[in-house]
């Protein structure tokens, strides 16, 4: 699920403000652990990936990474 949520971030559809939130809240305190199979309460999160875009903060890291590229791209950087 982690790994859902950075691809989903880095294409926007993930408020990284509400992650920020959601980290500075439980303050370390929860457990990675690996599991063999997708657990039943993640099965809705697999299925609706992608439908939903969320603004904020991840939409503005986009802009500025394409702004970089762009950059790049014409030599200005």
């Amino acid at each position: 699920m982690l790994d859902i949520t950075r691809v989903e971030a880095m294409r926007g559809l993930v408020d990284f403000g509400r992650i920020e939130q959601m980290l500075d809240r439980i303050g370390g305190r929860f457990d990675h652990i690996p599991l063999p199979r997708v657990p039943p309460l993640a099965a809705p999160l697999f299925l609706e990936v992608g439908k939903v875009p969320v603004k904020g903060r991840a939409e503005d890291a986009l802009i500025e990474r394409e702004r970089a590229a762009l950059m790049q791209a014409a030599g200005l950087t």
